[in-house]
């Protein structure tokens, strides 16, 4: 058997400066991982549409409302990092999911900050983060459930349903 007296180990104060060297190179190695890899998710994310509310003018009191119209209104947030457009001539709705016709009537769309309802005939924008009502003229019967989609320009759609 070897005798290992002769042998000296590390010193204390060497051990612990290598240690740290060792958990401070690791930590940077993490961080540069984990950096790029939530850049490049969050980069992919773009425009990520929802419906935050769907209702009629018989439903909201607080509006003024011209002629008291049978008027749909949405409420479409973009939750993602990029500008997103809604395609103005592709806003459907049926009687049945899936089973839609395009709407053709004139839209109206208010931004986040109300300053009046604008007509439009382009691409409605809607900001990252913030709520866009587009108002939609349909002569619907209470009591009955429709189905609406709304397609963004990039072709992403959304669908929702809504006992009027």
């Amino acid at each position: 058997m070897k005798n290992f007296k002769n042998y000296k180990a590390l010193s204390p104060v060497l051990t612990i400066l290598l240690l740290i060297a060792i958990v401070v190179g690791a930590s940077i190695v993490t961080y540069a991982w984990i950096s790029g890899f939530v850049s490049h998710t969050t980069q992919q994310a773009g425009v990520i549409p929802a419906i935050e509310r769907v209702y009629t003018n018989q439903d909201y009191v607080g509006e003024t409302w011209s002629g008291q119209l049978p008027i749909i209104v949405f409420t479409i947030r973009n939750i993602g990092n990029t500008m997103g457009y809604i395609d103005n001539n592709l806003i459907y709705w049926g009687e049945e999911a899936g089973n839609y016709a395009n709407v053709t009537t004139p839209l109206t769309y208010q931004e986040e900050a109300p300053s009046g309802w604008y007509p439009t005939d382009s691409p409605i924008p809607v900001n990252p983060g913030e709520n866009v009502n587009i108002a939609v003229q349909l002569n619907y019967t209470s009591g009955k459930t429709y189905y609406f989609k709304i397609v963004f320009t990039n072709g992403y759609a959304l669908e929702v349903s809504k006992t009027i």
